[in-house]
């Protein structure tokens, strides 16, 4: 149950990340309802780790951070359960 939720909730935000990239009413749509379940989060790691700077670009790394987090909480919650379940 816990993979499937993280799995769930990391696609969500792969999808997310990629409509940042795509510009039109549909994809806004879509990403600001997306945005209820990934702004809080995101902000707080904003936060704390800075955008990069790419030539005279910003690379926004929140949600790669994000994605490596969940990756790790999956991996100690199933290294933490008991055997058998």
């Amino acid at each position: 149950m816990v993979d499937l939720v993280v799995s769930v909730y990391a696609m969500g935000l792969i999808a997310y990340s990629l409509l940042s990239w795509m510009r039109s009413p549909q994809t806004d749509k879509a990403r600001a309802w997306l945005g209820r379940f990934y702004d809080p989060v995101l902000g707080k790691i904003r936060a704390v780790v800075k955008q990069l700077r790419v030539g005279n670009t910003l690379l926004d790394v929140a949600p790669g951070v994000l994605l490596l987090g969940l990756m790790g909480v999956k991996r100690l919650v199933v290294y933490l359960m008991p055997r058998g379940m």
